[in-house]
Protein backbone atom coordinates (compact mmCIF):
# COMPACT_ATOMS: atom_id res chain seq x y z
CA UNK A 1 0.00 0.00 0.00
CA UNK A 2 2.81 2.38 0.95
CA UNK A 3 4.52 1.72 -2.49
CA UNK A 4 1.01 2.35 -4.69
CA UNK A 5 0.73 5.79 -2.76
CA UNK A 6 4.18 7.23 -3.53
CA UNK A 7 3.48 5.89 -7.15
CA UNK A 8 0.30 7.50 -6.88
CA UNK A 9 1.95 10.87 -5.65
CA UNK A 10 4.73 11.33 -8.01
CA UNK A 11 2.39 10.83 -10.85
CA UNK A 12 -0.09 13.52 -9.34
CA UNK A 13 3.01 15.85 -8.81
CA UNK A 14 4.49 15.44 -12.97
CA UNK A 15 1.05 16.06 -13.66
CA UNK A 16 0.36 18.93 -11.62
CA UNK A 17 2.40 22.06 -13.85
CA UNK A 18 -0.57 20.84 -16.51
CA UNK A 19 -3.22 20.58 -14.45
CA UNK A 20 -3.22 24.21 -12.81
CA UNK A 21 -1.01 26.33 -15.35
CA UNK A 22 -0.06 29.78 -14.34
CA UNK A 23 -1.83 32.34 -14.93
CA UNK A 24 0.63 34.91 -16.88
CA UNK A 25 -2.45 37.79 -16.50
CA UNK A 26 -1.18 40.86 -14.56
CA UNK A 27 2.67 39.41 -14.21
CA UNK A 28 5.92 41.18 -14.28
CA UNK A 29 9.05 39.27 -15.60
CA UNK A 30 12.43 40.36 -15.56
CA UNK A 31 15.20 38.69 -17.25
CA UNK A 32 19.14 38.72 -17.63
CA UNK A 33 20.71 37.60 -20.76
CA UNK A 34 24.04 37.42 -22.61
CA UNK A 35 23.65 38.62 -25.88
CA UNK A 36 25.37 38.35 -29.20
CA UNK A 37 24.72 41.52 -31.65
CA UNK A 38 25.75 40.41 -35.26
CA UNK A 39 25.30 43.67 -38.16
CA UNK A 40 24.45 42.55 -41.52
CA UNK A 41 26.83 45.35 -42.79
CA UNK A 42 25.29 46.56 -45.64
CA UNK A 43 26.27 50.45 -46.54
CA UNK A 44 26.04 53.16 -49.09
CA UNK A 45 28.82 55.83 -49.17
CA UNK A 46 30.03 58.58 -51.13
CA UNK A 47 32.45 58.47 -52.20
CA UNK A 48 31.71 54.26 -52.52
CA UNK A 49 33.44 52.51 -49.92
CA UNK A 50 33.18 49.35 -47.89
CA UNK A 51 32.97 49.35 -44.24
CA UNK A 52 32.55 46.88 -41.48
CA UNK A 53 30.25 47.31 -37.88
CA UNK A 54 32.07 44.57 -35.67
CA UNK A 55 30.28 41.76 -33.68
CA UNK A 56 29.74 42.39 -29.82
CA UNK A 57 28.80 40.12 -26.57
CA UNK A 58 27.04 42.45 -24.15
CA UNK A 59 25.06 41.66 -20.98
CA UNK A 60 21.54 43.17 -21.42
CA UNK A 61 17.76 43.40 -18.54
CA UNK A 62 14.42 42.76 -19.96
CA UNK A 63 11.55 43.93 -18.82
CA UNK A 64 7.80 42.64 -19.18
CA UNK A 65 4.45 42.75 -18.49
CA UNK A 66 1.51 40.32 -19.28
CA UNK A 67 -1.72 41.92 -20.24
CA UNK A 68 -3.04 38.53 -20.69
CA UNK A 69 -2.00 35.22 -20.11
CA UNK A 70 -1.03 35.19 -23.90
CA UNK A 71 0.08 39.06 -24.60
CA UNK A 72 2.79 40.72 -23.59
CA UNK A 73 5.07 43.81 -23.93
CA UNK A 74 8.82 43.99 -23.39
CA UNK A 75 11.02 46.40 -22.94
CA UNK A 76 15.03 46.03 -22.89
CA UNK A 77 18.14 47.82 -21.35
CA UNK A 78 21.60 47.50 -22.21
CA UNK A 79 24.54 49.21 -24.16
CA UNK A 80 26.79 48.34 -26.49
CA UNK A 81 29.58 49.29 -28.19
CA UNK A 82 31.09 48.71 -31.97
CA UNK A 83 34.25 49.65 -34.03
CA UNK A 84 33.47 50.59 -37.59
CA UNK A 85 36.39 49.55 -39.56
CA UNK A 86 36.54 50.62 -43.66
CA UNK A 87 37.94 48.19 -46.21
CA UNK A 88 42.07 48.07 -46.60
CA UNK A 89 42.22 51.01 -43.69
CA UNK A 90 41.53 49.44 -40.27
CA UNK A 91 39.34 51.10 -37.48
CA UNK A 92 37.51 54.85 -38.46
CA UNK A 93 35.69 55.13 -35.19
CA UNK A 94 34.35 53.86 -32.28
CA UNK A 95 30.56 54.21 -30.62
CA UNK A 96 28.57 53.23 -27.67
CA UNK A 97 25.08 52.95 -28.14
CA UNK A 98 21.44 52.17 -26.73
CA UNK A 99 19.85 50.12 -28.91
CA UNK A 100 16.58 51.14 -27.26
CA UNK A 101 13.71 48.27 -28.36
CA UNK A 102 9.73 47.59 -26.74
CA UNK A 103 8.17 44.94 -28.94
CA UNK A 104 4.14 43.34 -28.24
CA UNK A 105 4.70 39.97 -27.89
CA UNK A 106 1.97 36.67 -27.95
CA UNK A 107 3.10 34.06 -25.65
CA UNK A 108 2.22 30.22 -26.21
CA UNK A 109 1.41 27.60 -24.00
CA UNK A 110 3.01 24.43 -25.45
CA UNK A 111 2.88 22.49 -21.98
CA UNK A 112 5.61 21.01 -19.53
CA UNK A 113 6.60 24.75 -19.03
CA UNK A 114 7.64 25.81 -22.34
CA UNK A 115 6.38 29.13 -23.39
CA UNK A 116 7.42 30.24 -27.23
CA UNK A 117 6.40 33.90 -28.39
CA UNK A 118 7.13 35.84 -30.97
CA UNK A 119 6.94 39.63 -30.99
CA UNK A 120 7.19 43.14 -33.44
CA UNK A 121 7.39 47.36 -32.28
CA UNK A 122 10.00 49.65 -32.85
CA UNK A 123 13.20 50.27 -32.03
CA UNK A 124 15.37 53.52 -31.40
CA UNK A 125 18.64 53.85 -31.04
CA UNK A 126 20.15 56.58 -29.03
CA UNK A 127 23.80 57.45 -29.88
CA UNK A 128 26.00 58.09 -26.30
CA UNK A 129 29.29 58.55 -28.38
CA UNK A 130 31.05 58.78 -31.75
CA UNK A 131 34.82 58.96 -31.58
CA UNK A 132 36.86 58.63 -34.94
CA UNK A 133 40.82 56.56 -34.68
CA UNK A 134 43.75 58.76 -36.05
CA UNK A 135 44.29 59.47 -38.54
CA UNK A 136 40.74 60.43 -38.96
CA UNK A 137 39.85 63.81 -37.65
CA UNK A 138 35.61 63.05 -37.10
CA UNK A 139 33.16 60.36 -37.01
CA UNK A 140 29.82 61.36 -36.48
CA UNK A 141 26.66 59.18 -37.13
CA UNK A 142 23.37 60.96 -37.20
CA UNK A 143 21.32 60.60 -33.48
CA UNK A 144 18.53 59.44 -32.87
CA UNK A 145 17.90 56.65 -35.76
CA UNK A 146 14.50 54.64 -35.96
CA UNK A 147 13.62 50.98 -37.33
CA UNK A 148 11.46 47.79 -36.01
CA UNK A 149 12.23 44.57 -34.28
CA UNK A 150 10.92 41.57 -35.33
CA UNK A 151 11.33 38.80 -32.18
CA UNK A 152 10.77 34.86 -31.68
CA UNK A 153 12.14 32.95 -28.53
CA UNK A 154 11.15 30.60 -25.40
CA UNK A 155 10.84 30.70 -22.02
CA UNK A 156 11.42 27.05 -20.16
CA UNK A 157 10.04 27.18 -16.98
CA UNK A 158 11.83 26.09 -14.14
CA UNK A 159 8.98 26.16 -11.19
CA UNK A 160 6.57 28.86 -11.32
CA UNK A 161 8.95 31.98 -10.80
CA UNK A 162 12.24 30.71 -12.45
CA UNK A 163 12.73 30.32 -16.05
CA UNK A 164 15.30 29.87 -18.64
CA UNK A 165 15.28 31.85 -21.64
CA UNK A 166 16.51 31.66 -25.27
CA UNK A 167 16.20 35.37 -27.69
CA UNK A 168 16.53 36.15 -31.10
CA UNK A 169 15.69 39.28 -33.02
CA UNK A 170 16.24 40.99 -36.21
CA UNK A 171 16.22 44.35 -36.31
CA UNK A 172 15.92 46.89 -39.13
CA UNK A 173 18.24 49.77 -38.16
CA UNK A 174 20.69 52.02 -40.14
CA UNK A 175 23.38 54.74 -39.44
CA UNK A 176 23.61 57.66 -41.17
CA UNK A 177 27.84 58.64 -40.99
CA UNK A 178 29.98 61.92 -41.63
CA UNK A 179 33.73 60.77 -41.88
CA UNK A 180 36.54 63.59 -41.81
CA UNK A 181 34.40 66.76 -42.14
CA UNK A 182 32.16 65.11 -45.23
CA UNK A 183 34.83 63.93 -47.05
CA UNK A 184 33.11 60.24 -46.60
CA UNK A 185 28.92 60.38 -46.18
CA UNK A 186 26.18 58.15 -46.54
CA UNK A 187 24.04 55.32 -44.48
CA UNK A 188 25.14 51.78 -43.36
CA UNK A 189 22.56 49.30 -42.75
CA UNK A 190 23.49 47.34 -39.89
CA UNK A 191 20.45 44.95 -39.40
CA UNK A 192 22.02 43.30 -36.85
CA UNK A 193 20.89 40.22 -35.49
CA UNK A 194 21.08 40.11 -32.10
CA UNK A 195 20.67 36.30 -30.22
CA UNK A 196 20.28 35.76 -26.28
CA UNK A 197 20.49 33.48 -23.71
CA UNK A 198 19.62 33.89 -20.11
CA UNK A 199 17.43 33.15 -16.86
CA UNK A 200 14.49 35.09 -15.63
CA UNK A 201 12.18 35.63 -12.45
CA UNK A 202 8.74 36.12 -12.76
CA UNK A 203 6.73 38.70 -9.87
Amino acid sequence: MGSTFNSASAADLDASYDAAPIEWAGSFLVRGRVLGVFPSNKQSFIPAVNTTVTNAVIPEIDFSYFLTDNIAFETICCVTSHKVKLSGVGTIGKTWFIPATLTAQYHFHAGNGFKPYIGVGPHMAIILSDKAKAPFTSFKLKNPRFGVAFQAGADFMLDEHWLINVDVKKIFTSFKANVNNGAVVGKAKINPWIAGVGIGYRF
